[in-house]
């Protein structure tokens, strides 16, 4: 009989002889039951339930379309803000012109 491995108990170089009871015990061991594929189908997504590529397209249209209105938004909050800084400074422009007018004219202005 030819030599086989002792830790895997498979023969130890191509071309041996493999015994058939070996095979066979190996094969009864691996096999799947009908029980043990029907687990592996509750556990595992089915194709339905896998996104596919025409999902994914639409998603990243989905997101293209948010994403341009995300960024219209931010122009104009750009804008307002740019806005908001140029009124701050006019106004405070302003009220120094004021408080010179009143120092001018002897008017006492309290906050």
């Amino acid at each position: 009989m030819a030599e086989v491995h002792p830790a895997a108990a498979v023969p130890a170089e191509a071309g041996d002889v493999i015994d058939p009871f070996f095979v066979s015990d190996i094969l009864k061991k691996n096999m799947l039951t009908q029980e043990d594929i029907q687990k592996l189908i509750e556990v595992f997504a089915t194709r339905d339930e896998v996104a596919t590529k025409k999902d994914l397209d639409e998603l990243r249209g989905d997101f293209r379309e948010l994403q341009t209105a995300v960024d219209g938004y931010m122009v104009k909050a750009d804008k307002y803000f740019q806005e908001m800084l140029m009124l701050a400074h006019k106004v405070d422009r302003l009220e120094k012109w004021i408080l010179q007018l009143a120092e001018k004219v002897g008017i006492q202005l309290t906050p």
